[in-house]
Protein backbone atom coordinates (compact mmCIF):
# COMPACT_ATOMS: atom_id res chain seq x y z
CA UNK A 1 0.00 0.00 0.00
CA UNK A 2 1.27 3.20 -1.23
CA UNK A 3 -0.31 6.94 -0.07
CA UNK A 4 -0.05 9.13 -3.35
CA UNK A 5 1.62 12.06 -2.59
CA UNK A 6 -0.41 15.29 -2.53
CA UNK A 7 -0.33 17.88 -5.18
CA UNK A 8 1.17 15.81 -7.88
CA UNK A 9 -0.07 14.83 -11.47
CA UNK A 10 -1.54 11.60 -10.22
CA UNK A 11 -2.86 12.84 -7.75
CA UNK A 12 -4.85 15.35 -9.32
CA UNK A 13 -5.85 13.07 -11.81
CA UNK A 14 -7.14 10.48 -10.09
CA UNK A 15 -9.00 13.13 -7.63
CA UNK A 16 -10.26 14.63 -11.08
CA UNK A 17 -11.21 11.16 -12.40
CA UNK A 18 -14.16 10.31 -9.28
CA UNK A 19 -15.75 14.18 -9.54
CA UNK A 20 -19.16 13.78 -10.96
CA UNK A 21 -18.56 16.04 -14.01
CA UNK A 22 -15.71 13.45 -14.98
CA UNK A 23 -17.71 10.26 -13.99
CA UNK A 24 -20.89 11.58 -16.33
CA UNK A 25 -18.96 12.27 -19.24
CA UNK A 26 -15.97 10.38 -19.46
CA UNK A 27 -17.11 6.42 -19.96
CA UNK A 28 -18.50 4.70 -22.41
CA UNK A 29 -20.54 2.66 -20.10
CA UNK A 30 -22.39 3.88 -16.67
CA UNK A 31 -24.67 1.82 -14.46
CA UNK A 32 -25.20 -0.19 -11.00
CA UNK A 33 -23.33 -2.87 -9.94
CA UNK A 34 -25.50 -5.40 -8.01
CA UNK A 35 -26.19 -8.79 -6.88
CA UNK A 36 -29.58 -8.71 -8.78
CA UNK A 37 -30.31 -7.83 -12.27
CA UNK A 38 -32.68 -5.46 -12.14
CA UNK A 39 -33.78 -2.37 -9.63
CA UNK A 40 -35.42 -4.53 -6.54
CA UNK A 41 -39.28 -2.95 -5.62
CA UNK A 42 -39.63 -1.26 -2.01
CA UNK A 43 -41.60 -4.87 -0.84
CA UNK A 44 -39.10 -7.10 -2.55
CA UNK A 45 -36.14 -5.16 -1.08
CA UNK A 46 -37.91 -5.04 2.88
CA UNK A 47 -37.94 -9.10 2.01
CA UNK A 48 -34.40 -9.65 1.11
CA UNK A 49 -32.53 -7.39 2.66
CA UNK A 50 -31.40 -7.39 5.85
CA UNK A 51 -28.89 -5.34 7.53
CA UNK A 52 -25.29 -6.86 7.64
CA UNK A 53 -27.00 -10.23 7.28
CA UNK A 54 -27.32 -9.64 3.64
CA UNK A 55 -24.17 -7.37 3.04
CA UNK A 56 -22.02 -10.19 4.55
CA UNK A 57 -23.53 -12.91 2.53
CA UNK A 58 -22.62 -11.11 -0.72
CA UNK A 59 -19.46 -9.70 0.32
CA UNK A 60 -17.35 -12.32 -0.85
CA UNK A 61 -19.30 -11.85 -4.45
CA UNK A 62 -17.42 -8.14 -4.64
CA UNK A 63 -14.12 -9.29 -3.01
CA UNK A 64 -13.69 -11.99 -5.87
CA UNK A 65 -14.95 -9.59 -8.65
CA UNK A 66 -12.47 -6.92 -6.98
CA UNK A 67 -9.43 -9.68 -7.37
CA UNK A 68 -10.39 -10.63 -10.69
CA UNK A 69 -9.98 -7.22 -11.98
CA UNK A 70 -6.78 -6.56 -9.90
CA UNK A 71 -5.57 -9.49 -11.93
CA UNK A 72 -6.63 -8.17 -15.26
CA UNK A 73 -5.49 -5.01 -14.91
CA UNK A 74 -2.28 -5.31 -13.01
CA UNK A 75 -1.86 -4.38 -9.30
CA UNK A 76 -0.11 -1.21 -9.86
CA UNK A 77 -3.04 0.05 -11.63
CA UNK A 78 -5.20 0.05 -8.58
CA UNK A 79 -6.16 3.08 -6.57
CA UNK A 80 -8.54 3.54 -3.19
CA UNK A 81 -10.02 7.24 -2.92
CA UNK A 82 -10.92 7.27 0.71
CA UNK A 83 -12.46 10.81 -0.02
CA UNK A 84 -12.46 13.65 2.85
CA UNK A 85 -15.24 11.59 5.78
CA UNK A 86 -12.28 9.12 6.76
CA UNK A 87 -11.54 11.17 9.47
CA UNK A 88 -14.97 10.15 10.83
CA UNK A 89 -14.27 6.33 10.82
CA UNK A 90 -13.58 5.78 14.40
CA UNK A 91 -17.47 6.89 15.41
CA UNK A 92 -18.56 4.93 12.46
CA UNK A 93 -17.71 1.30 12.63
CA UNK A 94 -20.58 -0.01 15.30
CA UNK A 95 -18.04 -3.42 15.42
CA UNK A 96 -18.38 -4.51 12.40
CA UNK A 97 -14.45 -4.38 11.44
CA UNK A 98 -11.80 -6.25 13.70
CA UNK A 99 -9.83 -4.05 16.44
CA UNK A 100 -6.72 -5.04 14.14
CA UNK A 101 -8.49 -3.81 10.78
CA UNK A 102 -9.38 -0.77 13.14
CA UNK A 103 -5.76 0.01 14.18
CA UNK A 104 -4.65 0.07 9.99
CA UNK A 105 -7.39 2.39 9.43
CA UNK A 106 -6.72 4.79 12.03
CA UNK A 107 -3.00 4.36 10.56
CA UNK A 108 -4.54 5.34 6.95
CA UNK A 109 -7.03 7.93 8.37
CA UNK A 110 -3.93 10.29 9.96
CA UNK A 111 -2.01 10.43 6.52
CA UNK A 112 -2.51 13.42 4.81
CA UNK A 113 -3.41 11.63 1.32
CA UNK A 114 -6.45 9.60 0.97
CA UNK A 115 -5.52 8.25 -2.07
CA UNK A 116 -3.86 5.14 -2.00
CA UNK A 117 -2.49 2.68 -4.03
CA UNK A 118 -2.74 -0.74 -3.57
CA UNK A 119 0.25 -3.08 -4.12
CA UNK A 120 -1.30 -6.39 -3.04
CA UNK A 121 -4.77 -7.48 -3.71
CA UNK A 122 -5.16 -8.21 0.04
CA UNK A 123 -4.63 -4.90 1.11
CA UNK A 124 -7.88 -4.13 -1.00
CA UNK A 125 -10.38 -6.41 0.85
CA UNK A 126 -10.03 -3.92 3.88
CA UNK A 127 -11.68 -1.17 1.77
CA UNK A 128 -13.89 -3.02 0.44
CA UNK A 129 -15.62 -4.04 4.03
CA UNK A 130 -16.02 -0.59 4.51
CA UNK A 131 -18.32 -0.03 1.37
CA UNK A 132 -19.94 -3.49 1.44
CA UNK A 133 -20.93 -3.00 5.35
CA UNK A 134 -21.66 0.49 4.65
CA UNK A 135 -19.02 1.98 6.86
CA UNK A 136 -17.25 4.05 4.75
CA UNK A 137 -17.98 4.47 0.67
CA UNK A 138 -14.59 4.41 -0.91
CA UNK A 139 -13.86 4.95 -4.50
CA UNK A 140 -11.98 2.12 -6.41
CA UNK A 141 -9.89 3.10 -9.58
CA UNK A 142 -8.78 0.59 -11.96
CA UNK A 143 -6.33 1.19 -14.91
CA UNK A 144 -5.71 5.15 -14.40
CA UNK A 145 -9.50 5.23 -14.74
CA UNK A 146 -10.15 3.20 -16.74
CA UNK A 147 -13.16 1.63 -14.51
CA UNK A 148 -14.70 3.69 -11.02
CA UNK A 149 -16.80 1.72 -8.56
CA UNK A 150 -18.26 3.82 -6.14
CA UNK A 151 -18.68 2.26 -2.42
CA UNK A 152 -22.90 2.45 -2.23
CA UNK A 153 -25.77 1.69 -0.05
CA UNK A 154 -27.13 -1.89 -0.16
CA UNK A 155 -24.36 -3.09 -2.46
CA UNK A 156 -25.51 -1.35 -5.49
CA UNK A 157 -21.85 0.19 -6.29
CA UNK A 158 -22.25 2.72 -9.00
CA UNK A 159 -19.58 1.83 -12.24
CA UNK A 160 -18.04 3.33 -14.86
CA UNK A 161 -15.97 1.73 -17.63
CA UNK A 162 -14.48 2.15 -20.88
CA UNK A 163 -14.02 -0.90 -22.00
CA UNK A 164 -17.02 -3.88 -22.51
CA UNK A 165 -14.62 -6.15 -21.36
CA UNK A 166 -15.69 -5.14 -17.89
CA UNK A 167 -19.02 -6.29 -18.40
CA UNK A 168 -17.44 -10.27 -19.03
CA UNK A 169 -15.47 -9.95 -15.50
CA UNK A 170 -18.72 -8.83 -13.73
CA UNK A 171 -21.01 -11.75 -15.19
CA UNK A 172 -17.92 -14.07 -14.25
CA UNK A 173 -18.42 -13.16 -10.36
CA UNK A 174 -22.13 -13.66 -10.02
CA UNK A 175 -22.81 -9.81 -10.20
CA UNK A 176 -24.77 -7.70 -12.78
CA UNK A 177 -24.55 -4.09 -13.96
CA UNK A 178 -28.11 -2.63 -14.13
Amino acid sequence: MQFIKLNTQLYRLLDDVVQEESLSKGFTYTGVLDVFSYCLSEEEAKILIHPYEYHLKHEDKFINLFKSLFKERGSSNCFVHLGESIEELPKMNRGLITQKELKKLNIIRNQASKIIQIEDINEIELFLKLSTREIHFCDYIFNYGESVIRGNFDLSFPIHYKNKEYQTIIEQNNLYVR
